[in-house]
């Protein structure tokens, strides 16, 4: 999305990430510090338990920095986004959290990662991403009919797993109709 000669539509305008967010640190909480609660517990690459008490105190993104470089998620409650992640909770100027968190799982952020050892995401280089910031209203139709789609698309997925698990018993259950005389 770094295309800053592309013509956009009426009332966008191009914006560099850092104009809009500001990536905050994930906290350490390892696992022998959690205590049973039901706050998610965000990493780099999802969910990694539950906790007690939230980082946050609203809808969150949260930033695979370490390791699972660039993973995006989001969490519509108060999470506790830990130290191997960037979290964004608050934005600069008027934009829509779940907007944002769909543009960013398309900037690749993966492709930022110069660490040689593990896998790292520096925020600098992620803030100089340019990205077409439609207007508050057209950001909140486009996450409607975003999250609306891609339930659809959620539900077809576990449909189709479902589906394959399914396929997958076929050849034992015949087998066993041979070998109890019911072929």
């Amino acid at each position: 999305m770094r295309e800053e000669n592309k013509e956009l539509p009426e009332g966008w305008r191009w914006v560099k990430l850092v104009d809009i967010c500001e990536f905050q640190y994930g906290s350490s909480l390892t696992e022998n510090m959690r205590q049973e609660g039901k706050v998610p517990v965000y990493g780099s690459n999802g969910i990694v338990g539950y906790h007690n008490s939230p980082l946050t105190s609203g809808s969150t993104i949260i930033i695979g920095r370490k390791g699972s470089v660039g993973q995006v998620h989001f969490s519509d409650v108060p999470c506790y986004p830990i130290d191997t992640t960037y979290y964004i909770e608050k934005i600069k100027i008027p934009s829509v959290l779940i907007w944002l968190a769909y543009f960013l799982k398309i900037l690749d952020l993966p492709n930022l990662n110069k660490a040689s050892g593990v896998p790292g995401l520096n925020r600098n280089d992620a803030y100089k991403l340019l990205l077409p910031l439609p207007p508050f209203p057209e950001q909140q139709r486009i996450a409607s009919i975003l999250q609306e789609q891609l339930a659809a698309v959620e539900k077809a997925r576990k449909a189709a797993e479902e589906q394959l698990e399914a396929i997958k018993a076929l050849p034992a259950a015949i087998l066993r109709r041979a070998f109890d005389g019911e072929l």
